[in-house]
């Protein structure tokens, strides 16, 4: 298979907590860095929980040089508009001297268009040498439209930049949130946001996932307050892993209602060398207190690699989120994903269960490096 074929765009991608049919699209997948004729920039669509159905590849329009650059995309499900159909945000690959840019593209009533280019610039430096976007959508401010955070690849300084919804064609806003620990400011700074409502207020905190950093500081997360409250930072979330703490380990954040009690719970996933496990903390209610850990059901995998991508949100439309677990790249055998659904706190180890497997419909991709970052509409 030469290159991913589009799917017909005739399908919808609802926000799955406003009561998204099962048969509509509930997941997307996006791929790492692939620099083969296909080109760069592309993701799955698919519906159900996994191993679902296909709905097809969509990729990074209107960007030939980054599209041909084999780039990757980093794309989150988002509601610019409060029409009840999610939009997509693209974050891209590291593109020396143009980076920088999110794709939106519209949703699927008028075919995924093109609908903007959002840009996010830090420093000289960073523009010049990296460029790595990722992005993260969640309603800031309560008015029942999402605003969109940038986060950046090592070299950011933790600069988020927040852009507001489709109303104001995502004017960039005055704040931008910057951690306060100098040193990791200045030795890595990479971030990873994601957002969610963990004190049921209707406004989404911004949880900020951290790169490596050095021994003590690894597996750290960062949290601030909603638009109301001028996004101060509320506290900082580290795990209770040893091991990642002194070996600097960096984490990929998500965040849903994983028990049901209307707060969002946080899921920390780690980099590689961490043998598939993710730490999961409850509510602002409960203080974050650290409820347990799950992992990924792949033996040969967490020993080999290990790495994980989570993602949250409701796909069975039962009211609880299910945990969609990516994973990093494993060549020969890669372009799996996991879900795990059934949370039960009785269980201090191994808290989520209902397992199943998805994978990319891309045999070269997969053979090359089959890393997976899934998204889940809210």
């Amino acid at each position: 298979m030469l290159k991913p074929s589009h799917g017909i765009l005739a399908f919808a991608m609802v926000g799955l907590l406003t009561g998204c049919p099962v048969n509509k699209t509930t997941l997307i997948v996006g791929t790492a860095s692939f620099g083969n004729e296909t080109g760069g920039g592309w993701f799955e669509r698919f519906k159900g929980l996994p191993p679902g159905d296909s709905k097809g590849w969509d990729r990074v329009s209107e960007f030939d040089l980054y599209s041909d650059s084999g780039g990757g995309a980093r794309p989150v499900l988002c509601n610019f508009d409060d029409d009840g159909r999610n939009e997509v945000a693209i974050g891209l690959d590291s593109l020396p001297g143009n980076g920088g840019w999110v794709q939106i593209l519209d949703d699927e009533s008028t075919g995924f268009a093109h609908l903007a280019w959002v840009r996010y610039r830090t420093n000289t430096i960073y523009d010049s040498n990296n460029g790595e976007t990722r992005p993260a959508c969640g309603d800031v401010d309560g008015d029942g439209r999402d605003e969109l955070v940038v986060g950046g690849g090592p070299g950011s300084s933790t600069l988020l930049q927040i852009f507001d919804d489709a109303t104001t064609d995502f004017a960039h806003l005055d704040y931008q949130l910057l951690l306060t620990d100098i040193g990791y400011l200045v030795t890595n700074g990479e971030t990873r946001p994601v957002l969610c409502d963990v004190d049921g207020d209707n406004r989404d905190e911004i949880v900020m996932g951290l790169g490596s950093f050095h021994s003590g500081k690894g597996g750290r997360v960062a949290i601030f307050d909603d638009a109301l409250r001028e996004y101060r930072l509320l506290t900082e979330l580290q795990t209770t892993w040893g091991a990642a703490r002194t070996k600097g380990t960096g984490t990929r954040p998500a965040c849903g209602d994983l028990d049901g009690d209307g707060l969002d719970e946080i899921v920390m996933g780690f980099g590689p060398g961490t043998k598939g496990w993710l730490e999961i903390f409850d509510d602002a209610v409960a203080v974050h207190a650290p409820i347990g850990w799950t992992r990924v059901s792949w033996t040969d995998y967490n020993d080999a690699q290990g790495e994980t991508f989570p993602a949250c949100g409701d796909i069975d439309n039962d009211g609880v989120a299910e945990l969609v677990i990516g994973l990093g790249a494993y060549p020969e055998n890669g372009g799996w994903f996991e879900t795990q659904d059934g949370f039960d706190r009785s269980d201090p180890v191994q808290l989520l269960d209902n397992r199943d497997w998805g994978r990319l419909d891309w045999e070269e991709y997969n053979e090359f490096s089959g890393a997976t970052f899934p998204t889940v509409g809210r």
